[in-house]
């Protein structure tokens, strides 16, 4: 039944008139946003003091001592194996040695990681929570397998998913407080740049303190749903830039299943390569 004083004529068009504005309007500021990333300046590496470093005994050889007891600031640490590892606390990195040569992660620094499967990534983002750093992963795999399978405990995935109808419950206690986002915020489609950008920025900004974590797990799957490499290259650059102002942390795991050439434009635009 139409309005009074509107026939169901007018009603409809009014409708397709605001639908148009509205998406015309996130095509506004879809492009202001692709303006803003190709006129980024160059990062500057984070310098700030770590003022508190932590590192918890995870208790599977993974960053603890040799004696069981948990790590503090400058302490030497060590795998089952004998490796070793620590935390600069004048310089707030974190010498996390996973399996190969010591690693030193430092904050405000983006790293690509070289490696077909994320595990060396996800390893390095959870000696990085032990430390008491916040996290946040995004990933083309479902969150209930990538806490199966990497251990990652109360970090906050975000699903690259064309499926954004409705957001995921996790039971009470999964969320992490200074990385808390909204459950709204659980599923992105690939093509969302803008909203992907707003969600991680918001928890670089709210993790500035202590330094938070981004791993992102699913760039072959996002170049293939978006508009080819160089628009996600530009989305690369300006996380990266980013993460370097709030001190923040970036690891790109990325391997045989990227073009040799888009993987060396990513080596030359972050910090360190990781093999």
């Amino acid at each position: 039944m139409a309005a009074r004083g509107h026939t169901a004529k007018e009603i409809q068009l009014y409708i397709r008139s605001r639908k148009a504005a509205i998406q015309q309007d996130l095509r506004k500021k879809e492009m202001e946003l692709a303006r803003e990333i190709a006129d980024s300046p160059e990062p500057t590496p984070y310098s700030k003091p770590r003022e508190d470093n932590h590192i918890l005994d995870r208790g599977d050889g993974v960053l603890s001592r040799g004696d069981g007891a948990r790590g503090g600031v400058g302490d030497v640490l060590s795998r089952g194996d004998g490796a070793q590892g620590g935390v600069d606390s004048m310089s707030g990195r974190a010498n996390s040695t996973l399996g190969k040569a010591e690693l030193t992660l430092k904050r405000g620094y983006s790293y690509l990681v070289n490696e077909n499967k994320p595990e060396r990534s996800y390893d390095m983002m959870n000696a990085l929570k032990q430390e008491g750093h916040g996290a946040i992963c995004v990933t083309r795999t479902h969150p209930n397998q990538v806490r199966d399978l990497y251990d990652v405990g109360e970090t906050k995935v975000i699903w690259l998913t064309k499926n954004e109808g409705r957001s995921m419950s996790f039971p009470s206690g999964m969320g992490v407080a200074t990385a808390s986002i909204g459950g709204e915020d659980d599923r992105v489609a690939p093509g969302n740049l803008t909203r992907l950008t707003t969600i991680l920025l918001r928890f670089l900004r709210e993790n500035e303190d202590s330094g938070g974590v981004i791993l992102f797990d699913g760039l072959e799957y996002l170049i293939t749903q978006n508009e080819g490499f160089q628009r996600i290259l530009k989305f690369i650059q300006y996380i990266n830039e980013h993460v370097a102002e709030h001190g923040g942390y970036l690891l790109l795991p990325a391997g045989e299943g990227l073009d040799q050439q888009c993987y060396g434009m990513l080596k030359k635009e972050l910090a360190e390569e990781v093999r």
